[in-house]
């Protein structure tokens, strides 16, 4: 028996299917991986606005590295919202999250507040900062904006956080023995910004 899942899928045209089949392009040059990535982050942010009444007094927290392309995007499109940042490493034997920076706003009373998370995999990363946000930030509610996901991933974050609004542009098959996305578009981090060196 497969488990509902409780997301929220953005509205796109063919042209935005399009951009989503050119990111599975390994060889795709990292300006055009960049360009449609912010493109996106415009778009999740408008719909979020448009569906959710989140307004001008949003606070947004961008899960690093990949979650600022998403950020930078809604920035591109007029949405200038206070940020904080997480950078949140996952372990590529036990794929486990560790958070080794938390820079964000302590209580913002009632304000709404978004999670920029280019990559929903496991959701384990999603749901550690989601549940450092809830503890530290305070906010009145909380929508995840995301590119792609894995079921496996939105599972995760219903079953811990059920009150989490999560807007997704994709839900991909699920995930392969190294807990990446199937298809995927592989390392978004490292196609966005380039490997470590």
């Amino acid at each position: 028996m497969r488990l509902a899942l409780k997301y929220d899928y953005l509205p796109k045209g063919p042209a935005d299917d399009y951009r989503l089949k050119r990111l599975r392009n390994r060889e795709l040059p990292r300006e055009d991986v960049v360009r449609i990535v912010r493109g996106f982050g415009g778009m999740l942010r408008r719909y979020a606005r448009n569906q959710y009444h989140v307004g001008d007094d949003t606070y947004a927290v961008v899960i690093m590295r990949a979650g600022e392309a998403l950020r930078t995007g809604a920035e591109a499109d007029g949405y200038f919202d206070e940020t904080g940042f997480v950078n949140a490493t996952r372990d590529e034997t036990t794929h486990q999250p560790t958070v080794d920076m938390f820079k964000c706003r302590s209580n913002i009373g009632d304000r709404p507040l978004v999670i920029y998370e280019t990559m929903l995999a496991t959701g384990r990363s999603a749901a550690l900062v989601t549940s450092l946000v809830k503890e530290h930030v305070r906010p009145q509610r909380i929508i995840l904006l995301n590119l792609m996901a894995a079921p496996e991933g939105v599972l995760l974050m219903n079953q811990q956080h059920p009150d989490v609004t999560i807007v997704t542009a994709h839900l991909d098959d699920g995930l392969d023995d190294n807990k990446y996305i199937v298809p995927g578009l592989g390392d978004a981090g490292d196609r966005l910004y380039g490997p470590p060196r």
